[in-house]
């Protein structure tokens, strides 16, 4: 999530090969991608924030970390933004979210970073 004054070094990352520190949080994001449970939620000036659709219309928040890996993956082309759905956080509020849907370099990274599943 780029923007502010005081944010910390991105991790070097080329598109094949994200670092080790990530790799578990990216499976998580991909993983929910692929299940049609990987949303964002933006335009308030904050940032981009994740939400994971947990059931129904019912969702929760993404990390801060999570939500930076969102954005990370959406600039790597591993994710793009999809069809807008109205869901409910935490507290029943409604706000539009996007669905994030997993591109083909999406996909391919699931693959190497989960070798025994993609057979």
């Amino acid at each position: 999530m780029p923007g502010t004054a005081n944010d910390i070094p991105w991790p070097d990352w080329t598109r094949n090969n994200p670092p080790d520190e990530l790799k578990p949080v990216i499976d998580k994001l991909l993983r929910m991608a692929i299940a049609d449970r990987l949303h964002t939620r933006g335009g308030d000036g904050t940032g981009t924030w994740g939400w994971f659709l947990d059931h129904g219309t019912q969702a929760r928040a993404a990390t801060l970390d999570e939500s930076e890996v969102i954005w990370l993956l959406e600039e790597h082309g591993c994710l793009v933004p999809g069809q807008t759905r109205v869901l409910k956080d935490e507290s029943g509020e409604p706000f539009n979210a996007e669905l994030m849907e997993i591109t083909p370099a999406g996909r391919g990274l699931f693959e190497r970073l989960n070798p025994k599943s993609a057979r």
